[in-house]
């Protein structure tokens, strides 16, 4: 297998992993929401809060490729 073949079977992998993560964290807290899973007030808000939290990080590392290593001569 080539070198390029290999990057873009690892792209398409996280691109799949990304967007079933994306999918999960959206159906959760609609989940919670319209079936009234819980009369908790704060706790369907920290559930909101969380995922969505979580869904900007997935975003971040998934589709924007954007991770702490530096490379190719960027660092902070």
């Amino acid at each position: 297998m080539s070198e390029g073949s290999y990057e873009a079977q690892a792209s398409y992998k996280s691109y799949l992993i990304g967007f079933a993560l994306s999918v999960t964290l959206t159906v959760i807290p609609f989940w919670m929401v319209l079936s009234a899973a819980t009369d908790n007030l704060l706790l369907a808000l920290a559930v909101i809060f969380f995922t969505g939290a979580a869904q900007v990080l997935v975003h971040v590392h998934y589709f924007l490729h954007v991770d702490v290593r530096a490379e190719q001569g960027w660092q902070a």
